[in-house]
């Protein structure tokens, strides 16, 4: 919201997310989350302090984030549908 806020609600955005995986242990390292955004609209100065404030929210609000780093429970749940009748 930050960097539309900032460029425009015409302003473009992509995020993409990156991951490393250990093949051995069958996990991954590490997730990397790059957001882009077409900031020449901006002087090279405003650009900085933008991409500056932007990375703090995000450490600051990001909820997956905080969650991933807190190292947050995952569970599994396989169940059939509920319409069907196992027979």
């Amino acid at each position: 919201a930050q960097l539309v806020d900032k460029l425009g609600d015409d302003a473009t955005v992509t995020s993409r997310v990156d991951a490393t995986h250990d093949a051995a242990s069958n996990l991954i390292d590490s997730l990397s989350n790059i957001i882009s955004a077409d900031m020449s609209s901006l002087e090279n100065r405003r650009q900085e302090k933008l991409i500056a404030a932007a990375e703090r929210s995000i450490g600051a609000l990001c909820t997956v984030k905080k969650s991933l780093i807190q190292g947050v429970p995952a569970t599994s749940t396989v169940e059939r549908y509920p319409s069907r009748e196992c027979r």
